[in-house]
């Protein structure tokens, strides 16, 4: 609530107010309509560049202004990332909202906070996070690339049978660009996901 409270960014879901009773504390939050970004994915197999692009934008606008806020969210994934206008079929019309806040963390205050909890959802966990070393806000970064990778190939880049090798292929960054996926998709995007998935986390394109 201390996190939310706060922010007041159309790509991410608002809050308004909290209300106790002696069982509850009531949330009310914006009405957030359209559907999880892991649906249409679901549905579309896999997502045309032109609408991706539009996804991607609308995250990192969301990202970079709740990081200047010293806010990391630790749980960017695609059902986290709700979408609305898909109907129109102009992509220009999606719009994003970044949902589920409840894994974020303020890391602003009198003293230093060194993030070292390990959170997230295991596709989209950033290296130093299964390392267990001190991370930051670029762990965020580190998961809009996966999503990115996700959303454009329509698979994980970090694939594996278990999370055990699901996350032995993230800490030594194993991840591939398979021609006959990717061939269709431009270099400019490929390598910015490569930006993002950077295993040293101040080598990781930022929001600016």
């Amino acid at each position: 609530m201390q996190v939310l409270m706060n922010m007041d960014h159309p790509n991410i879901v608002k809050f308004y107010q909290c209300m106790y009773d002696n069982n509850y504390i009531n949330i009310v939050m914006e009405l957030v309509r359209g559907i999880p970004l892991s649906d249409y994915l679901i549905e579309m197999k896999r997502i045309p560049e032109d609408y991706a692009q539009v996804i991607i934008y609308d995250i990192m606008c969301a990202m970079k202004y709740y990081h200047q806020q010293r806010i990391v969210h630790r749980d960017i994934k695609l059902d986290n990332i709700m979408l609305t206008g898909l109907e129109s079929g102009d992509p220009r019309d999606i719009r994003v909202k970044i949902i589920d806040f409840g894994m974020s963390k303020l890391t602003r205050g009198k003293k230093k906070i060194n993030l070292q909890t390990y959170c997230g959802t295991i596709d989209f966990i950033a290296p130093e996070i299964l390392e267990g070393n001190n991370y930051d806000c670029s762990c965020d970064n580190w998961s809009v690339g996966v999503l990115a990778y996700f959303i454009l190939s329509g698979m994980p880049p970090f694939y594996g049978r278990n999370d055990q090798e699901i996350s032995g292929k993230i800490m030594t960054c194993d991840y591939q660009f398979k021609p006959d996926v990717w061939e269709p998709i431009s270099k400019d995007a490929q390598n910015w996901i490569q930006r993002m998935l950077e295993p040293v986390p101040k080598d990781r394109y930022t929001n600016e």
